[in-house]
Order: C-alpha cells, then structure tokens, then sequence
C-alpha cells in the first residue's frame, strides 16, 4: 500500500514538473503583452540593469532602473 502511495505522489510530482517546464519554456522572443496600458518593448529580456534605488530605513521598496 505504501508502494502505491509513493508511486503516485512521485507520479504526481514529475508530471507537475513536465507542466511547468513546458509552460516556462514558451516562446521568450513573443511580443510583450501591455501592463495596465503601458507597452512593454519586445526586446525588454535584453536591457541592463544601470543602478538600484531603495526607499525606507528597513530596505522595503527596492527598485531597479533598466536601459539599453
């Protein structure tokens, strides 16, 4: 009985990983879909990172700005 749990929870967990491997592995050059009406460049994955901004004495807002 055991055995059959086992088999089935390790089953379970390779076919969760299949999933999300084959979600995560879509097309990473597709346009960028627009965030709250703002249009995303399609070559956003590219831009570097120029400088990191903090706010707050206990590191609570932390931003990067990102550029060409």
């Amino acid at each position: 009985m055991k055995r059959i749990i086992l088999a089935s929870v390790v089953f379970a967990a390779t076919a969760g990983v299949v999933a999300l491997m084959a979600f995560a592995s879509a097309d990473p050059d597709r346009e960028a879909a627009p965030i709250s009406g703002i249009k995303i460049p399609g070559d956003y994955r590219d831009w570097r990172l120029i400088s990191l901004s903090h706010k707050g004495s206990n590191l609570s807002n932390l931003g990067a700005f990102l550029g060409e």
